[in-house]
């Protein structure tokens, strides 16, 4: 059985989906679930969230690249479907996360 640990608890593959268990049912719980802390659209949300709060993140009304970039990729995997996420879709996305550490490092920590 797939275990996802949240906070105190665990949840199980096999509590959230009544169904057995398939690359889909995975996917949308690794990739896709907002709700579970350990997929990437739930870290995604929150680097959105937090680059906001950023210097520079808005000036005179328009929004900085690296805020431009992460509303891109969050908007992008938002839409998506666990069906449409296949090897090379994961890949893209794991391309865009790296853009996105080098662009807030590129801009704040150098």
């Amino acid at each position: 059985d797939f275990v996802v640990e949240v906070g105190d608890s665990a949840l199980s593959h096999r509590r959230l989906y009544a169904v057995a268990t398939s690359r889909n049912t995975v996917i949308d719980l690794l990739a896709c679930d907002v709700l579970n802390p350990r997929s990437i659209l739930f870290h995604v949300t929150g680097i959105r969230d937090h680059v906001s709060f950023l210097p520079g993140a808005q000036t005179h009304g328009h929004l900085s690249a690296l805020s431009r970039a992460v509303l891109t990729t969050h908007a992008g995997l938002t839409v998506r479907s666990p069906e449409s996420l296949d090897g090379a879709t994961l890949l893209q996305i794991h391309g865009e996360l790296a853009g996105l550490s080098e662009l807030l490092t590129s801009t704040y920590l150098r």
